[in-house]
């Protein structure tokens, strides 16, 4: 018995192609700015992260974020994406500072 095609899963599947990009520029800008606000004066004292944990914390994280970013790349360029090289070029960059992250807390780690 043959299955009746489903109209809606065309749109379904154009209207998901642009919705990666929101939560990865959201996970890159969180990741890339939580070190800088550590030190802000106005955060609360009692609010900062306990001894010890900061390092291990961002390693995971960046390394986490390593690994999606590369996925993304690739389902950008498995979708044969429009506009693939110019989110590549920017997804790169961003692996790139994610590396100069995920160093620092290694060496912090070992300090």
């Amino acid at each position: 018995m043959a299955r009746a095609a489903d109209p809606g899963a065309t749109r379904r599947h154009e209207r998901g192609r642009g919705e990666p990009c929101v939560p990865e520029v959201d996970a890159h800008l969180g990741h890339a700015l939580h070190p800088h606000l550590r030190g802000l004066p106005h955060r609360d004292p009692a609010a900062r992260d306990p001894e010890g944990v900061e390092a291990p914390l961002g390693i995971a994280i960046g390394s986490f974020a390593i690994v999606c970013d590369t996925f993304t790349i690739r389902r950008f360029f498995a979708a044969d994406h429009k506009y693939r090289w110019y989110f590549s070029a920017i997804a790169l960059s961003i692996i790139g500072l994610l590396f100069v992250l995920l160093a620092e807390d290694i060496v912090a780690l070992f300090r």
